[in-house]
């Protein structure tokens, strides 16, 4: 567990949260809530590198929640986007808790991984409908977004790239039988620095 929190760690420093954020943000650009959407997008990206509903949610609080506060967003909101889009590290592998569980019951840490993707991801998309139906019923809760072009769009994408190979590194790495999740974190580590 602490080499994956040490790779989310190392993650945030050289900024490839932030690059989370911006590509859910503009991809979700015309959608309703679309900051604290991208905030739940952005915490199931980093939840996938880090594994900790923790640290997911204090880095994506430090990149998104003054960008949301700043574009007048209702603090209810904002904080509880990161809040809950901070939960989806536990379910989305790497997951901390997956490792723990697996470790008690003798199950094989790389099935658990793989029992995670789908249902995070289904989280993370229940989470933001229900910012789109919130914003929609009252939207004094956020502002209209800005609009990016179709150029914009697909050059945020080069700031996921990093996260991308990590994640797939890391991930596929346990999958394919290549190395242990220990053995994963450390080198997911050594990647992210």
């Amino acid at each position: 567990m602490p080499l994956f929190i040490l790779m989310g760690e190392f993650c945030y420093c050289s900024g490839l949260s932030q690059g989370l954020f911006t590509v859910a943000n503009r991809w979700l650009c015309r959608v309703p809530g679309d900051l604290a959407c991208a905030s739940v997008v952005a915490c199931a990206g980093f939840g996938a590198i880090c594994g900790s509903p923790t640290a997911t949610a204090a880095t994506m609080g430090v990149v998104a929640l003054p960008e949301m506060k700043a574009r007048g967003y209702a603090d209810r909101l904002a904080t509880g986007s990161i809040s809950v889009g901070g939960t989806l590290g536990i379910m989305i592998p790497p997951s901390t808790a997956f490792i723990v569980y697996g470790v008690l019951i003798g199950e094989s840490i790389g099935k658990l991984f793989a029992s995670g993707i789908i249902p995070g991801v289904i989280l993370a998309a229940l989470c933001c409908f229900t910012i789109i139906f919130l914003v929609k019923r009252n939207p004094s809760l956020a502002p209209q977004g800005k609009n990016y072009t179709m150029k914009e769009k697909l050059e945020s994408i080069k700031g996921i790239w990093g996260v991308a190979v990590l994640f797939l590194i890391v991930i596929g790495g346990i999958f394919v039988g290549w190395f242990t999740p220990n053995e994963g974190a450390a080198i997911g580590a050594l990647l992210a620095l």
